[in-house]
């Protein structure tokens, strides 16, 4: 059992230092990712019939990545270093970030007079504009969606109106419906065509919006502004707590080896995507309150290999959840 895991460990050190993801590592074999997965933590050994292209991906032989001859030329050191968590360049916390030093700046200029806004424009009227749509075009930048990038235009539009740019004025009874066909076409495109081509990886290394913890097969998962990608493993489920603020959230709870009876799943996701995967033999029961958002299962539960249920409740408001079986 240690060598499997010494060698799962060794797996995803040069994974890493390859620049690799578990998905491009198991697109290049031809395999799943929850392969790769349950390599790293040990579950599983990498079949004897891909380890010359595993070996050849990884640039190492097969004696170094069975760890039967040590790794040369620094490739143990360099593996190491590159598997470090490193801070990624995140465009969408970058312009939320300039977003906010600017409203900061516009408070700041008018109240010491240094440049007063123009008679009868207030701060305000400049600022809750302003947040709106860098929140949403930081949204859009981590995941495209109709629906931020409305919102985004939106902000934009009550700006330049408060701004006195322009004066065509549009109603909330218009505004408010439009919002919800974006919406809606939104989630109706996430269901048809998965995950949006457009979408690019984004994590909040460091920040306090983010944590995970995964003990005792309990599992907690928090993050706002943010995405996340866990799967947590062990031997047996006993249940979690998951909150999506303005984010996405990717759970796979298919390392674990079986479901504790009475077990429960607290799900609550607001403005975002939250995405569970169960084993094929575990059934979800959903009991999930839903506020101008979508709640659904794929890929469907397979009652002839029936081995438990996992009650999920929570609700999810202006968003989506998606419970998928594997």
């Amino acid at each position: 059992m240690n060598d499997t895991v010494n060698m799962g460990n060794r797996i995803a050190e040069l994974r890493k230092a390859a620049g690799l993801t578990q998905e491009q590592l198991a697109s290049k074999l031809s395999i799943s990712a929850q392969a790769v997965s349950k390599w790293e933590t040990g579950a599983s050994f990498p079949d004897i019939s891909i380890l010359p292209e595993l070996c050849a991906i990884l640039g190492v032989t097969t004696d170094e990545l069975l760890g039967t001859a040590p790794l040369k030329n620094g490739k143990e050191e360099q593996a190491r270093e590159t598997a470090k968590p490193r801070r990624p360049f995140d465009k969408g916390a970058l312009f939320f970030g300039l977003m906010v030093l600017l409203v900061g700046l516009v408070f700041l200029l008018d109240r010491t007079r240094l440049l007063p806004l123009p008679q009868g424009i207030s701060v305000w009227e400049l600022v809750w504009p302003a947040v709106l749509m860098g929140v949403a075009l930081s949204l859009t930048l981590k995941h495209f969606s109709l629906f931020w990038l409305a919102l985004a235009f939106f902000g934009l539009y009550m700006l330049l109106l408060n701004l006195r740019v322009i004066t065509a004025f549009l109603t909330w009874g218009v505004v408010w419906p439009v919002l919800l066909v974006l919406l809606g076409l939104s989630i109706a495109y996430s269901a048809l065509f998965g995950k949006s081509r457009f979408h690019v990886e984004s994590d909040c290394h460091g920040q306090k919006k983010k944590t995970y913890e995964a003990k005792d097969g309990y599992v907690k998962l928090s993050c706002a502004f943010c995405g996340m990608d866990e799967q947590p493993s062990g031997d047996a489920f006993m249940g979690g707590d998951i909150s999506v603020s303005f984010g996405e959230g990717v759970l796979d709870l298919t390392g674990f080896r079986s479901f504790s009876p009475g077990a429960v799943l607290k799900a609550d996701c607001a403005f975002g995507s939250l995405k569970i995967t169960l084993p094929r033999d575990i059934k979800a029961d959903l009991n999930v309150s839903r506020s101008f958002a979508s709640v659904e299962e794929i890929n469907r539960f397979s009652p002839e290999i029936a081995g438990g249920a996992l009650r999920i409740v929570g609700g999810v408001s202006f968003g989506s959840l998606e419970v998928s079986y594997r």
